[in-house]
């Protein structure tokens, strides 16, 4: 069994965190500074510390006698990943951090530099999802061309922190998931990664939340600088291009298409679990087919379970339900169906405790600052690098 884990922070994610945590039996301790929090923790039968993180580490003694594990996950607002995870390998820990893991590239770059060997792994959840699972399981080609699309509506959402409400930034707290899906897939099937062949970013757009009509702001109250919209392209030493978007302000919807050059096959997959849409991996053959699905990606005429079947079908599809069940731990069915959207941060957890070295995770902090590295890129080929910070207009 490995050591058990402190988690800092269990808000609205970081509950998610405690509950799975425990169910893998890691679970330590909970540090929160909101004294509510204690409810999780006497949930779980641990530790609560109601204290904030930083401050608590200049109290040398009185910290590494509360926290006796070798192993933090962070899950904290974005602006405290850093500062955390800086504090957590002085002390000699291993980190898991929700993502982005730090607010800059340059901070990441710090911690690889200075801590090259100690283990950190970083939640970009969706490279463990099974639908991705299964996908990347079923393709025999090397990818050509893939197309990414994502949104959810944040318009009239009060909450004003990062990762959340209305000062989220698209780029940096969501489509960093497509980033990293792009890469796991090229690395498993080319055995390139961002890492040895990284892409070159073409005609990136953003549009900040202050920009957008009135009739679209939602709530004009709080007119963050961030980024609301983006889209972006990605040329590869190798020819391999992909196209990515997304938005905080539109319906709800995630899609991705992986094509080989010739677009005679495809691997289609909807990756997150919502009401109106199922998550799927298909198989496609054929450049008709193919050509008649991404024009109805990007018409965005995918909206509901109902119309993704019937071009699903229209497309000749064929559905790797089968493989996406073998990555589906028993712990996450229920009643007799897989709850594909509940095991990708299980099988993280998992694996940042299972794994011997960094090398064993499924994405190292390494990895990760190659992400953070090209969204950066994204945002000053778009020529908006203040909406990198969250802040609020004056």
């Amino acid at each position: 069994m490995a050591e058990k884990t402190a988690l800092f922070g269990a808000g609205s994610f970081g509950k998610v965190h405690a509950k799975d945590l425990a169910g893998l039996g890691y679970l330590s301790c909970i540090v929160d500074t909101d004294p509510a929090k204690k409810e999780i923790a006497e949930k779980y039968g641990v530790n609560f510390i109601n204290e904030d993180a930083v401050r608590l580490g200049e109290k040398e003694k009185i910290f590494e006698n509360a926290i006796k594990t070798n192993n933090w996950d962070i899950a904290t607002n974005t602006p405290s990943h850093f500062p955390l995870t800086l504090l957590g390998v002085n002390y000699g820990k291993n980190i898991f951090v929700e993502k982005p893991p730090a607010e800059k590239a340059s901070e990441l770059e710090y911690i690889t530099k200075n801590y090259p060997d100690t283990k950190i792994g970083v939640n970009y959840i969706e490279m463990a999802h099974p639908v991705v699972q299964a996908s990347k399981e079923d393709m025999d080609f090397e990818p050509g061309y893939s197309f990414n699309r994502r949104s959810k509506d944040l318009r009239g959402v009060s909450e004003r922190g990062v990762g959340g409400g209305v000062g989220s930034r698209i780029t940096l707290e969501d489509l960093m998931h497509d980033l990293s899906e792009v890469d796991l897939f090229r690395k498993d099937v080319s055995g390139s990664s961002f890492a040895e062949k990284p892409p070159e970013v073409k005609n990136a757009k953003i549009q900040k939340w202050y920009e957008l009509p009135e009739e679209e702001k939602g709530n004009p109250k709080y007119p963050f600088s961030t980024d609301v919209r983006a889209e972006f392209g990605l040329l590869f030493p190798d020819g391999m291009v992909s196209e990515i978007e997304g938005s905080f302000a539109d319906p709800e919807i995630r899609q991705y298409i992986v094509t080989d050059e010739d677009g005679k096959t495809a691997q289609y997959g909807n990756t997150l679990t919502r009401p109106e849409i199922n998550p799927i991996a298909a198989r496609v053959e054929g450049k008709r087919n193919v050509d008649y699905l991404l024009e109805k990606i990007k018409g965005k005429y995918i909206t509901n379970n109902k119309k993704q079947e019937e071009v699903l079908k229209r497309a000749n599809a064929e559905i790797l339900e089968e493989k996406m069940n073998k990555y589906v731990p028993e712990e996450k069915w229920k009643d007799g169906e897989p709850k594909y959207g509940h095991v990708p941060l299980f099988a993280m957890l998992n694996n940042f405790h299972e794994s011997n070295s960094k090398k064993d995770l499924v994405c190292p902090i390494d990895q990760a600052l190659k992400y953070q590295d090209i969204a950066e890129q994204v945002y000053h080929k778009a020529d908006k690098p203040e909406a990198m910070v969250y802040k609020v207009l004056e």
